[in-house]
């Protein structure tokens, strides 16, 4: 019996040795749960960041468009009006000049090389701002696995949690009282 008991006593203290060290565990586990929300939370402010420069950046994107646009389809009306009025020979309205290139066939091509050059640069402008965006996309993706990883730990956390309080019920300081009534009982 004393046997039984002692056995008993040293399986409590193993489990009170098990507890203690889960405790610490916890507290190591909380500190870094703590550290994770505060990066979760610096994360958010940066995906909030950068989702507002991603918009201004669309809206920029959106307006430069437009203005090229317009900005063409005057360019081209304007210089469409005024090449009908050029005569040969005779001053240009605007430059005074007796020579009219871009009347002629080759006018024309060298006006088109220029439009071309206009919407290639706009090309280059949109695969920048695709760029900036699949960049931003990737981040946001990150910070969801992120925040996907504090959430498992957090559920790791609560498990943990859980068995440390079942260890400390066991570890109660009438645990030998207990035991010893437990014991009188089977005797």
């Amino acid at each position: 019996q004393l046997d039984a008991l002692f056995l008993r006593t040293q399986q409590q203290q193993q489990w009170c040795r098990t507890a203690e060290q889960q405790q610490q565990q916890a507290e190591d586990n909380c500190q870094q749960q703590q550290q994770l929300e505060q990066q979760i939370a610096q994360q958010q402010q940066q995906e909030q960041l950068e989702k507002q420069l991603l918009w201004h950046i669309e809206q920029q994107l959106r307006d430069l468009q437009s203005t090229l646009a317009q900005q063409q389809q005057l360019t081209t009306q304007s210089a469409e009006t005024l090449r009908h009025t050029l005569q040969p020979d005779q001053p240009c309205m605007v430059c005074g000049s007796t020579t009219h290139p871009y009347v002629d066939a080759h006018g024309l091509a060298l006006a088109k090389q220029l439009l071309a050059h206009s919407e290639q640069l706009v090309q280059q402008t949109l695969e920048k701002q695709a760029q900036q965006r699949q960049k931003h996309q990737q981040q946001y993706d990150a910070l969801l696995l992120s925040r996907h990883q504090h959430q498992q730990q957090q559920q790791q956390q609560r498990v943990l949690t859980e068995q440390q309080q079942q260890h400390q019920q066991l570890a109660e300081p009438d645990w030998p009282d207990r035991s010893l009534s437990v014991l009188d009982q089977l005797l």
